[in-house]
This record gives structure tokens, C-alpha cells and sequence, in this order.
């Protein structure tokens, strides 16, 4: 499958997953926003506003994000597209 939109990048699919399940989160009167997300993930779960497993499936899916992000952003560099070029 090409990519012809945005919306098409793997990267960009799992980041809109992820934004969708912190915006669940945010819904229940418990999960207050916790600054950098993935130590919010941490925070909720110690206080007990994750349901077990939550915690887990949100830092794969955080760590999952970032290691795409990180090649892409390699491949860019590499064409010559990166930042500062």
C-alpha cells in the first residue's frame, strides 16, 4: 500500500489511536491530564484510574509511536529533508 495522504503514514494511524484513548480517558471524573503522557500513564495507574492492562497496552502503543517517529525521521535525514537543511 503507497502512501498518498497523511493519513495513510502508519505513524500517523497509531498516533491518532493513542490520541483517541487518552481522550477516553480524559471522559472519566477520575483521570485528571498528568504533563508528559507517558509518565501520565504511570501517574494514573499508581491512583488506580487505569483498569488493569491499561497502563501496559498505552506504553507500547507511546513507545510504538516514538520508534516510528524516530526512523522516519532518520529516512528524512538521510534524503536530506530533515530539520535545519
Amino acid at each position: 500500500m503507497g502512501v498518498n495522504r497523511f493519513e495513510d503514514l502508519r505513524v500517523w494511524q497509531a498516533a491518532k489511536e493513542q490520541c483517541d484513548r487518552v481522550g477516553e480517558l480524559l471522559q472519566r471524573p477520575t483521570f485528571r491530564p498528568n504533563g508528559e503522557l507517558k509518565t501520565g500513564y504511570y501517574v494514573a495507574d499508581g491512583r488506580a484510574y487505569l483498569v488493569p492492562g491499561e497502563k501496559a497496552a498505552l506504553t507500547l502503543l507511546n513507545e510504538s509511536i516514538a520508534k516510528m517517529l524516530r526512523r522516519w525521521y532518520a529516512t528524512l535525514t538521510i534524503m536530506g529533508g530533515g530539520p535545519g537543511t
